[in-house]
């Protein structure tokens, strides 16, 4: 054929064609083929017989033109100079144009100029790589025109492209994603990080991604407009080209932008989660973005050992929910709620979507499903509810667990560190002894407190103490009420008891309670220094200066050794008299020189 042309670089087959119809004077492509011997039919399916019939024919090199086609390879497969596609990514059945480089095709070489771009037949290719304006869909062909005739097609809607050409704006932020799509489909390669993906599931996984990240969960990609989908597609070869680290960034973008009320993997990743449900989880073609996106599930939501995501399964739990932490320990939903607040593992305003590392908290929470509650616990050390907490307030046992709005609860290994040292130093006694009382009721006995008792017996300092059985509660414990006494026992503090003081002054008891009463006899209440017990001590020098002041007919008659009827005979006769106290006291009498003469009190 002597009018033919010359392959422009990146040109597809179907537009070399359509381009050589042109140069020959054909109206339309399936008439030049038709007298040129060649099915239009097969070689705009590329198929090779007739793409060799049509480079012979034209002069062409046939494996060019056989690179540039587009192919049929399995439904709903294509490849494309190499380049996988399927009917999601490769546009066939509408032709998009860039207005600009159509324009710079023509004022280079007029209408035969003018040629169809490989990138231009990939759906996800919304924005020209070199101008940055958005491509243009050409009005669908009218019959006879077939869709695939690029040239004539063209030429029927110039007009239209010219003044797309001068009024489209060049759209910042945009770009990377077609320069990588048009460099992988003419063979340059593309972007070193977006390899492990082929060029159909880039563009699908670029655009689904995108959306997730742009858009949330909830948004269908059928929803935005082309603009929209651009901008989506773009941020998500972002993600993509970035590296495993960009794209595990991105995973964790869309984890902390969700707002499903419902949180789990698939509620957060929407439309990718989706799209990736319904592939083939073992084809080699998804491995490496499976293996990222199911190892990011795994250590980030809450899957458990041995579950299957996207025909991955999960080694080991690496995140709990609050019912995957309560199944785990067996605890009760909605106390592992306030637990995981407590604990500081999540907030209210989080509410079902708190999630923690199981590796960092499974030990904590294992502890805390051991403890026991205030009431099993003291049931556990044989003692009542409030000793437990007489315990705690002397610091011997401590909870294990004090977390706002619960009880606090003890572990069983705290409380075995009580009671064991205590069973180890008792000794076994077939029977009770005599003045033996149980460790936890023998304070009541003492005057003192249950846990000054259990600080003792702690203390090693009960050299009495005994069980019964080999492995007794505290109240299977038994110490002596004198060993306890011996060491509460403290130094006698200084003055008189009530009894002390009425043998001294000769008077009895009531004349002593009367005395106290009035404040004639200044005294203080004190403990016992041995059994504990309240007792009144009348200070030595209170009673050095009652008798100062006054005599009792009682210290009378001792020191004159006679009955005190006779001194208080030989007093009245003189016409001396006692105070005038209560009916049931002692005689006193006040001191004075005229008694002194009658009866010396000068040595009592």
């Amino acid at each position: 054929m002597k009018l033919t042309v010359s392959p422009r670089e990146g040109e597809t087959t179907l537009s070399v064609v359509s381009r050589l119809a042109l140069r020959n004077g054909a109206s339309f492509v399936q008439d030049f083929c038709a007298d040129m011997g060649v099915s239009w039919r097969d070689a705009a399916n590329g198929e090779a017989g007739e793409i060799h019939r049509l480079a012979d024919l034209a002069g062409l090199d046939v494996d060019g033109l056989a690179a540039h086609s587009v192919v049929r390879v399995a439904h709903p497969g294509y490849r494309v100079n190499k380049q996988y596609l399927t009917s999601k990514t490769l546009v066939r059945r509408e032709l998009r144009v860039c207005p600009r480089c159509l324009c710079e095709d023509d004022r280079q070489g007029g209408a035969l100029a003018r040629y169809g771009r490989l990138e231009w037949l990939v759906a996800t290719y919304r924005t020209c790589h070199i101008h940055q304006v958005p491509m243009l869909t050409l009005p669908d062909a009218d019959y006879p025109r077939c869709r695939h005739d690029f040239s004539q097609r063209v030429r029927d809607h110039w007009r239209c492209i010219s003044r797309a050409e001068r009024e489209l704006v060049p759209s910042s932020g945009l770009g990377d994603l077609e320069t990588d799509i048009a460099s992988r489909i003419r063979g340059l390669g593309g972007h070193d990080h977006a390899r492990f993906l082929d060029l159909d599931l880039m563009c699908r996984l670029s655009e689904d991604l995108g959306v997730v990240l742009r858009f949330g969960a909830s948004t269908y990609p059928s929803k935005l407009n082309r603009t929209e989908l651009a901008r989506t597609a773009e941020a998500g070869f972002q993600a993509i080209a970035g590296g495993p680290d960009a794209l595990t960034v991105a995973f964790g973008e869309i984890k902390v932008a969700s707002s499903s009320p419902t949180p789990g993997f698939q509620a957060d990743f929407g439309v990718l989660a989706r799209r990736i449900e319904r592939v083939d989880h073992g084809s080699p073609r998804y491995a490496h973005f499976l293996d990222r996106l199911t190892e990011f599930a795994f250590n980030n939501y809450p899957y458990g050992k041995g579950d299957v995501l996207f025909g991955r399964t999960c080694p080991e739990r690496r995140v709990h929910n609050l019912a995957s932490a309560a199944s785990a320990h067996g605890l009760n939903y909605s106390r592992m709620y306030r637990i995981a607040v407590g604990m500081g593992l999540g907030t209210t305003e989080q509410a079902e979507r708190i999630e923690f590392s199981a590796a960092d908290h499974d030990d904590q929470l294992a502890d805390y499903a051991a403890c026991r509650s205030p009431k099993q616990s003291a049931d556990y050390l044989g003692i009542r509810g409030e000793m437990l907490n007489r315990l705690v307030s002397a610091g011997l046992i401590a909870p294990r667990f004090d977390l706002p709005g619960l009880n606090p609860i003890y572990h069983p290994d705290d409380l075995k560190h009580i009671v064991d040292p205590l069973i180890t130093q008792a000794t076994l006694m077939d029977c009770l002894p005599s003045g033996y009382a149980s460790l936890v009721n023998i304070g009541a006995h003492a005057k003192c407190r249950f846990e000054t008792v259990m600080r003792l017996a702690c203390d090693e300092k009960l050299a009495s103490l005994i069980r019964l059985n080999a492995s007794p509660k505290l109240d299977g414990l038994f110490v002596s009420l004198d060993d306890l006494r011996d060491q509460l026992e403290e130094p006698p503090p200084p003055g008189f008891t009530r009894s002390e003081a009425r043998r001294m002054l000769g008077i009895n008891s009531s004349t002593i309670a009367w005395l106290i009463r009035k404040g004639w006899l200044e005294a203080r209440t004190v403990r016992h220094h041995r059994h504990r017990r309240s007792v009144t001590l009348i200070s030595p020098e209170a009673l050095e200066e009652f008798l100062i002041k006054y005599v009792t007919l009682g210290m009378m008659a001792a020191a004159a050794h006679t009955q005190a009827l006779h001194v208080a005979r030989k007093l009245e006769n003189a016409g001396i008299f006692p105070l005038d106290l209560d009916r049931k006291c002692s005689k006193i009498y006040t001191r004075s020189d005229r008694l002194d003469n009658i009866f010396s009190t000068k040595e009592i």
